[in-house]
C-alpha cells in the first residue's frame, strides 16, 4: 500500500475477469494477539468483465472487523 493505505494498478483489465474473489490473511500473529475471529473474509463478486475502480476498506481489531466498498466504472 501507499502512504494512504491504498493499492493502485494492482492488476490489468485482462487479469481481472468476472467472478467471486476471496482474500484471507492472518495478521495478528505478528502482533502477539489471539484474535476472536480466526478469519476475516472479504468476498465480493465482479459482475462484469474489465476494469472498474474498486475501493474496499477492511477495518480490523482483534475482536471485530467491518468492511465497506465503493465501486465505480473507471472508463467513464
Amino acid at each position: 500500500t501507499d502512504a494512504t493505505g491504498e493499492v493502485h494498478n494492482l492488476i490489468t483489465d485482462q487479469q481481472f475477469p468476472a467472478g467471486v474473489y476471496r482474500e484471507f490473511e492472518a495478521n495478528w500473529e505478528d502482533e502477539g494477539s489471539t484474535p476472536f475471529h480466526e478469519v476475516a473474509d472479504v468476498v465480493f463478486e465482479a459482475h462484469a468483465e474489465g476494469h472498474r475502480h474498486y475501493t474496499l476498506a477492511l477495518l480490523l481489531s482483534p475482536y471485530s472487523y467491518t468492511t465497506t466498498a465503493v465501486v465505480i466504472n473507471a472508463h467513464q
